[in-house]
């Protein structure tokens, strides 16, 4: 289990449990070290946006708005990798949750233009 802890608040941000056949003891190492990077580099990715973000003046419910969207964009990106139907249904269904959250965040905050900008990278998906 991989658990990423924000240093400055103790507060949790994320975990990760891996579980694999005893088989191979080398190849079990590879695939566990595989699978926690790719965990760490997608979670602190997303912290490091979410800070920048929250950063940014623009309506708190807005902010939030987005950084949801943006989760379901990155899981819809994930699952439109997967060649059948069901994922890509799964991956067009969060695309459009997306493009509900952000149309939300640019009625609430239009000046902002962090929300249109994604959203337009949303459309594009």
């Amino acid at each position: 289990t991989v658990q990423l802890v924000d240093g400055a608040t103790g507060m949790h941000l994320a975990s990760r449990t891996v579980e694999r056949p005893n088989a191979e003891l080398f190849a079990l190492q590879d695939d566990i070290t595989r699978e926690v990077s790719a965990f760490l580099r997608r979670e602190l990715g997303d912290e490091v946006q979410a800070r920048e973000v929250r950063g940014e003046r623009a309506d708190p419910r807005a902010l939030d708005l987005l950084l949801r969207a943006e989760r379901e964009r990155k899981d819809a990106e994930a699952l439109g990798q997967y060649p059948n139907a069901q994922d890509r249904a799964s991956a067009a269904a969060a695309l459009a949750r997306a493009d509900t959250l952000l149309g939300e965040a640019e009625r609430i905050d239009p000046g902002w233009v962090r929300a249109p900008v994604l959203r337009g990278r949303v459309l594009l998906q």
